[in-house]
């Protein structure tokens, strides 16, 4: 089967109010994929950051986390998934970012359960190169998924 990519993507915006915002979103409202489908999350950033924590959470009946690697080399990213159905991740960059850029890619296959499912992010914390903490100007947004048969729908 081929790898199914969907969008993950950090993108800092910036409002008319100057204030900035941290949206995490697909490329498509809802994305079909199959049972035993690979699902490729590219995680993207842009603006002033330097540092980002969030969880990650999925349903563990219609998707396991394979892994999750950095795809840029001045970032280290760390993930945690002790918690099934979590996945805690951490990112830090030298320098921040301004232009968007894949930081990592989380990696899923598909289990056999037919059905809507998501990937819900919900960041713990943004911080920039300055060290100053910008979370409370951040907002995410989930990533749905619908795991179907061929010929079917959700």
């Amino acid at each position: 089967m081929n790898p199914v990519r969907i969008a993950l993507a950090c993108l800092l915006l910036a409002s008319s109010l100057g204030a900035q915002t941290l949206i995490v979103h697909p490329k498509l409202d809802t994305t079909v994929v199959h049972p035993k489908d690979h699902v490729t999350v590219p995680i993207v950033l842009a603006g002033d950051v330097g540092a980002v924590q969030m969880t990650v959470s999925y349903a563990t009946t219609r998707l396991t986390f394979d892994s999750l690697r950095a795809v840029d080399p001045k970032w280290t990213v760390t993930s945690n998934t002790t918690i099934a159905g979590k996945i805690v991740w951490n990112a830090f960059g030298v320098p921040g970012v301004a232009p968007p850029i894949i930081v990592a890619r989380a990696y899923f296959t598909v289990k056999s359960p037919l059905g809507p499912t998501s990937l819900t992010p919900t960041l713990a914390v943004v911080g920039t190169m300055r060290g100053t903490n910008v979370t409370t100007g951040y907002t995410t947004e989930r990533v749905i998924l619908c795991v179907r048969a061929s010929g079917t729908v959700c």
